[in-house]
Order: structure tokens, then sequence, then C-alpha cells
């Protein structure tokens, strides 16, 4: 009997295990992303050049599985990031960008055991970028650059399920195009358009970002 019964649990947990990935499922949550670098450049044990970078991303999104281990949805997101750089030929320039986000993705699970799961997802983003650098030994000059950027990215990740109804996630790397337009400024004055197109495999700190969804 205490067989049978021990049984029965065993067989309803492997059965709600992944409830979360069936059809007709929401979920909502996002992913965050702190970095912080800095490398310097010595001759003789003088520091000749440095420079130090860091950042903060959060992504927000929200889906609807329309079938099992497929899911769509809406993703948005926030990234600051802030570069500085000092070599010995006297460049000392300071970069600030703030970027917003906004953009459809599609997921797809697959299922590894009773908690862990992979997924491949694909988002395809527009993204408006703002972004100061100062030059500090050229009079302070100040260069401003607006751009906008779009296209499709794809990226790699695993969910490990803490319940039935949260999965603690983890992205790593990106294969990515872009489309740029950009607009730049000096001090105020126009300087003039130009546009990019960039393919990237990207695999950085600022590129592994860790996430909560909740699935309903």
């Amino acid at each position: 009997m205490k067989k049978n019964f021990l049984f029965l649990i065993l067989l309803l947990i492997s059965l709600n295990s992944f409830a979360q990935l069936e059809k007709g499922k929401f979920f909502v949550g996002g992913n965050f992303n702190v970095f912080s670098t800095k490398r310097n450049m010595l001759t003789q044990d003088t520091l000749i050049d440095w420079e130090k970078a860091s950042g903060v991303n959060v992504n927000p999104a929200v889906g609807y599985f329309i079938a099992n281990n497929f899911v769509v949805g809406l993703n948005l997101g926030y990234n600051h990031e802030r570069f500085e750089l000092y070599n010995s030929s006297s460049t000392h320039y300071t970069d600030r960008s703030h970027i917003y986000s906004i953009g459809p993705f599609c997921r797809y699970y697959k299922k590894a055991s009773e908690k862990i799961a992979f997924f491949g997802e694909a988002i395809f983003d527009v993204n408006f970028n703002k972004r100061y650098t100062k030059y500090s030994d050229n009079n302070n000059l100040i260069i401003e650059n607006k751009s906008t950027y779009f296209g499709p990215e794809l990226r790699p990740g695993v969910v490990y399920f803490v319940s039935s109804k949260v999965g603690v996630e983890l992205t790593a790397g990106s294969l990515s195009y872009l489309y740029i337009i950009n607009k730049n400024s000096n001090n105020g004055n126009f300087n003039g358009n130009y546009i990019n197109n960039d393919f990237n495999l990207n695999f950085h700190l600022k590129d592994i970002n860790l996430g909560v969804f909740f699935y309903l």
C-alpha cells in the first residue's frame, strides 16, 4: 500500500513538473545584469593606460504559451553603460549611454529533467540610444550621439524551476544583426548622420543575464 501511494506521488510530480510549459499558460518576470570591468596597461611597472566599464541592464517581459513548450510575448528593456579611458597620449574621455528597447520575442523549451529545461529565444528589438562622450583633454568637448537600431537576436538559456510557478533562468551570449541609424552633434552643433549594418557574436559579462519568471 505504501509503495503504491509513493508511486502515485512520484507520478503526479512527474506529470506536473512542466505543467507551467503547457499551452494556455502565461509567464511574467524579467532578467537583469550588472557588470564592472577594469583593465590596466603597464610599462616597467608604470601605469600608462587604463580603461573602466560598468553598466546595468533590466529586461521585463510577459508571454503566453500558444503551444506546449512554445511561448510568444513582449520584451522591454533599459540599459545604462559608462566607459572611461585614459592613455599615455593624454587622451581622456568618459562615455555614458542610456538605451531603451521594446520588441516581440518567441521561445522554445526543451526539457532536460523534472526541474530543468533549456531554451532558445528569438527577439526582434527596436532600440533608442542616447550617448554622451566628454573629452577632458580637449576643452571638455562633448559629443552627443542619438541612434536607433533594430534587428533580430538569438539567445540560448536554461531555467531551473524552484516550484511549479517560479523559474530562475540564465542566458549567456547572443547572435545578432543590427541596422543602426546614427545622428551626431558636437557641443550642440549638428555633425552628420551615418548608417551601420552589424553582425555580432557576443559573449561578455554584460551578455550574461539572470532572471526570475512566474508561470501562471
